[in-house]
């Protein structure tokens, strides 16, 4: 089964984990999880949909650079 959910997370500083998901779900609960260890969860996307499930529009600017960034090179 595909993997259609990315999610990206600011671990610390300068530092962003980038994980796929088959549900949205699972995408979902991840980032509850990330939030319980301080960290920052910046986005949920859809592949599929090519949507944004989740945005972390409160988040510093150069979010949006990171999530275009992440989506490009899935879409590769």
């Amino acid at each position: 089964m595909d993997k259609n959910f990315l999610m990206a997370i600011e671990i610390s500083e300068g530092y962003t984990s980038v994980q796929s998901f088959q549900t949205s779900t699972e995408a979902f609960d991840e980032k509850k999880n990330s939030e319980q260890r301080d960290e920052y969860p910046i986005f949920i996307y859809d592949l599929s949909k090519q949507e944004y499930l989740w945005f972390d529009e409160d988040g510093p600017a150069y979010y949006e650079t990171i999530a275009e960034d992440v989506i490009k090179k899935a879409n590769r």
